[in-house]
């Protein structure tokens, strides 16, 4: 899942819990200013808190440093040539999302401007703190910010008239059309999350419970009459504060109720805990010491010995070979794909923490290759200054109907090795402006493929992404490249997939 699909889904996740406990809990209550906060709050609360993040460390090891893998090792003899390739479904969905969004936030902006060319076109007159607008346009009383809009039928003389206007000088006093034209733009661009929908709902009908309560006074009976003999006039606009919002049935309801509800002070407070239980659950993120631990000195970094398989890459090539068993799902559905394993090579030489970087094609095989890896025996762990250290591997496992496992016995190599490769980075690489200002840094994995001819080609990033324009910098280097060395297998020259981690750090 990406950043920001796992972004959408906390922001509803939250929304949904705090709706639901304002639903069951706050409801028809009259503490009516407190629900107006809580609503407004939850709200901002499920837009922020997904982006926080809190690191919890689980363990305490050695520090880890990348390795650069100096072959490839896959299922099939051959990969697939490089294809184009068009915008998927969730490309497509995405697009359109943008477009629902953009088409909602631009009605909302025609119907403000729709409220200004109003006021122009009507008779405005000044009655501090408010402006009375009157035009024939206008069917039913309402406000906006610091205006009311008033039909030619109601007399502000007469007691509906003087009810009806207390009850808009409520909002105006209260800026309840700020919350109004807050709930409206959330709504219009995360339209598809339909909690905030039902927040925008109950929190224009708190705005009524509001101005009802402090405009009908001791007159609650001539109040409700009001509401009643008025109640099927039409409103105009959506982001207005009517007298005649409805239902109804609610505002009558809250304006009658004589006092609070029992433990209403009690399901007030309950909210600080379960709002507490929400932030973390959402905002702490499980992170690994042996993670955080890597802080190397220059873009690219490896260790002083690489972590070599005991018997070296003709004995992995073999364990392999028996080890991996292609899944049945994925023979039946005659399917391919390939499997990136990340895992750590201890001091002790022992594998530890196997995971899958990027995409589980499925059907089994990212599970049979999470399977082989862990299984491994012991390595020849990789040293630094002379001491064994715990180092961080990947390996790409190709998955291809034609046959089980194929081994490159000679990997691709970059001319004059891998200090000219250093060299070549370290010269072509610049910094991205962007993740300099932003304070971004980590490590980027690449994943390519060196075709029979030494060409590098199907270039890809595999993980998590940073952001800021690292993964971007870094592709574009690689296609700089010039040919390599093929990898050669039986003596013939093959396209091989090679995996190559670029660091990006922070000059202090």
């Amino acid at each position: 899942m990406n950043t920001l699909s796992l972004y959408l889904v906390k922001m509803i996740a939250c929304s949904a819990v705090l709706y639901g406990y304002y639903h069951l809990a706050l409801r028809n209550n009259k503490f009516h200013q407190w629900n107006r906060y809580y609503l407004v709050l939850i709200t901002l609360f499920s837009l922020i808190i997904p982006f926080i993040k809190i690191p919890f460390y689980e363990s305490e090891s050695t520090a880890l440093f990348s390795y650069n893998a100096n072959a490839a090792f896959s299922v099939s003899s051959t990969n697939p040539a490089p294809s184009a390739t068009g915008a998927g479904y969730p490309e497509i969905f995405m697009l359109l999302g943008i477009g629902v969004s953009l088409a909602l936030i631009a009605r909302l902006l025609l119907t403000v401007l729709q409220l200004k060319q109003l006021i122009k076109r009507s008779t405005v007159i000044d009655i501090p703190p408010y402006h009375l607008v009157k035009n024939q346009q206008i069917n039913t009383p309402f406000s906006f910010f610091k205006y009311i809009f008033w039909d030619q039928q109601t007399s502000p003389e007469s007691q509906e008239g003087q009810q009806i206007l207390r009850h808009e000088l409520v909002h105006i006093e209260e800026k309840h059309s700020t919350d109004k034209l807050f709930m409206e733009f959330i709504t219009s661009l995360l339209w598809f999350n339909p909690f905030f929908h039902l927040i925008k709902r109950e929190l224009a009908l708190v705005h009524e419970f509001l101005a009802d309560k402090k405009a009908a006074g001791k007159e609650v009976a001539s109040y409700a009459q009001t509401i009643l003999q008025m109640t099927f006039n039409s409103k105009q606009f959506n982001i207005v504060n009517s007298f005649f919002h409805s239902p109804i049935k609610r505002r009558l309801l809250m304006l009658t109720k004589l006092q609070h509800s029992r433990f209403s002070y009690l399901r007030r407070v309950l909210v600080l805990p379960l709002t507490a239980t929400i932030f973390f659950i959402l905002a702490c993120e499980s992170k690994d010491k042996t993670r955080d631990a890597i802080s190397p000195a220059s873009v690219q970094e490896q260790v002083d010995e690489l972590p070599v398989f005991k018997g070296g890459q003709s004995a992995l090539a073999d364990y392999l070979k028996k080890e991996i068993n292609y899944p049945q799902a994925a023979k039946d559905k005659d399917m391919k794909g390939v499997v990136n394993i990340e895992f750590v090579v201890e001091k002790d030489g022992k594998i530890s923490n196997p995971r899958i970087v990027g995409n589980d094609p499925g059907y089994g095989m990212g599970q049979e290759a999470l399977r082989a890896v862990g299984a491994m025996p012991s390595w020849t762990p990789a040293k630094l200054k002379g001491q064994p250290v715990a180092t961080k591997m990947k390996l790409p496992i190709i998955f291809a109907p034609s046959q089980i496992f194929t081994f490159v016995e000679t990997p691709p190599e970059f001319p004059g090795g891998e200090e000219s490769l250093a060299v070549f980075l370290n010269k072509n690489i610049r910094y991205p402006k962007a993740a300099q200002e932003a304070g971004t840094f980590g490590t980027v994995f690449l994943q390519f493929t060196v075709s029979k001819d030494g060409v590098v080609y199907d270039i890809k990033t595999v993980g998590k992404p940073h952001g800021n324009g690292l993964e971007e910098e870094a592709i574009r280097v690689v296609k700089l490249m010039p040919k390599w060395i093929p990898g050669y297998h039986n003596k013939q020259a093959v396209d091989v997939v090679f995996n190559l981690p670029i660091r990006f750090t922070l000059q202090e």
